[in-house]
């Protein structure tokens, strides 16, 4: 699993809090008078979509695709996301709503994906609204020939207004979209009572595939907690409009794709850790047993490449045939390549830092303090896979110390968050605290980026600059 590498992670699945919400600013009134016609592609027959950048195996003649989406996803036109605190805006009927928005690479404009001229992008005739609902969180993701919005309960339980502790009734909902937004329909509702567990998704074709975990509440003594009972990776067929469950996902996930099966890591727990003691747990855990394993999407069968221990998978990550490991501050990166069946090492000089993804032949490397808690970043390293060559980055966010990180591969130039828009407050303790208001996106050449110059390209936000 991967870790955050600076103390502000940001999260595509937009939390919706009871309470918060304010009137929409009357400012966006007639904001859109001057907007761009988007110039999206409704039918994408034909189309090579790039990789975004968690997604693996892009030169893979598999229509399979991992997405692990962070703040968005894409292709080869341009970046989608979710803009909004759902609830910090509310529509004319005084439900919270958020945005989906679009980054076209060749204009480098940020707009609503909205083809509606003078919208104000608050009621369901835009096609970029999306009602939220208090107790709903949404996640947008980028199909190679449309998009999927998933509508997802936040948390699986729910006060009543006596304070009664009951389980959440909201359910999860899979639709679809064109690139353009248009002709969004319902595709399925998913079990009630479940959740999506993870944010690692699978497509193929007309199929996505999530991970949904369950839950019951349990009573011990005055307490009542939410237990989870189970967890699945299910196949949601957008032709059809069916669910089918794949196999049983519990203590597993979902690594990337290979030869047209998931690659998975399983945990083997000898007891149920959500009954065991904090002791005991990390007594287990420090000697958990794990398998590297590929699974078939149709059987549900699992075909194991290697085991090892859950800690010398700390750091793990994987590009096209080759899975990389390593446990966490020990300075060693493996390399197990699929096609051969050979482990080797990658190099014995990692830095104490937290790995990323593999982008171009190599996986960045970031580093904190080692704080327990609010752990600043450091130092920033690129790792060539290949030659296990080092080399330190020096393209950072001056405040709050962040490094530049990508979002996207944009062709020639990387989609980067390059800047902050934000406040600093004096927390009750009298401790310096920084909000971010505003993500600053640019492109940049690849080869500026590993080479550590700063010559962002800026993107142009509709209603003003970024």
């Amino acid at each position: 699993m991967k870790k955050s590498s600076i103390a502000v992670a940001v999260l595509l699945i937009i939390t919706v809090l009871a309470g918060c919400a304010s009137k929409a600013s009357e400012n966006r009134q007639g904001q859109n008078a001057k907007e761009l016609v988007l110039d999206i592609p409704k039918d994408t027959e034909g189309m090579e979509v790039t990789k975004t950048v968690d997604e693996q195996n892009d030169a893979l003649v598999s229509a399979l695709r991992f997405i692990e989406p962070g703040v968005g996803t894409g292709n080869q036109n341009g970046f989608y996301y979710l803009a909004g605190e759902s609830g910090e805006e509310t529509d004319a009927a005084g439900n919270p709503y958020i945005n989906i928005r679009y980054i076209d690479y060749q204009s480098r404009q940020d707009i609503f994906l909205c083809n509606r001229p003078n919208c104000n992008h608050d009621d369901e005739n835009c096609t970029s609204y999306i009602q939220t609902g208090w107790q709903r969180s949404a996640i947008l993701l980028a199909g190679e020939e449309q998009l999927y919005l998933i509508c997802n309960p936040y948390g699986s339980v729910t006060f009543s207004a006596d304070g009664d502790m009951s389980q959440e009734q909201n359910i999860p909902t899979v639709y679809t979209m064109n690139l353009d937004g248009s002709n969004r329909k319902k595709i399925v509702e998913l079990e009630s009572g479940c959740e999506l567990q993870s944010t690692q998704y699978l497509e193929n074709g007309d199929k996505l595939y999530l991970v949904l975990s369950k839950s019951e509440l349990k009573a011990d003594g005055n307490n009542t907690t939410a237990v989870r009972t189970g967890q699945e990776l299910v196949e949601v067929d957008t032709q059809k409009k069916s669910v089918r469950t794949v196999r049983d996902f519990l203590y597993q996930d979902i690594i990337g794709v290979w030869n047209q099966c998931a690659v998975i890591r399983q945990c083997h727990y000898d007891k149920n850790p959500d009954e065991m003691t904090d002791s005991e747990y990390m007594a287990a855990f420090d000697q958990l047993p794990v398998t590297i394993a590929t699974l078939d999407l149709e059987s549900g069968e699992t075909s194991t490449l290697f085991e090892t221990d859950y800690r010398s998978t700390d750091e793990l990550t994987m590009d096209r045939d080759n899975i990389y490991f390593g446990k966490a501050k020990s300075g060693t990166l493996n390399r197990y390549d699929i096609q051969t069946k050979e482990t080797t090492v990658v190099t014995n000089e990692l830095p104490d830092g937290y790995i990323g993804s593999v982008i171009d032949g190599r996986i960045i490397c970031n580093c904190d303090n080692g704080a327990a808690l609010n752990a600043e970043f450091t130092d920033s390293f690129s790792l060539d896979v290949e030659t296990g060559e080092i080399t330190k980055r020096n393209l950072d966010i001056e405040k709050p110390h962040s490094p530049v990180e990508i979002l996207a591969d944009a062709g020639e130039y990387y989609l980067v968050t390059s800047d902050y828009i934000y406040e600093e407050e004096i927390s009750w303790a009298g401790t310096e605290q920084i909000n971010i208001k505003k993500f600053i996106r640019s492109l940049i050449l690849k080869e500026d980026f590993w080479q550590s110059k700063a010559n962002f390209l800026a993107i142009t936000e509709q209603g003003g600059a970024q």
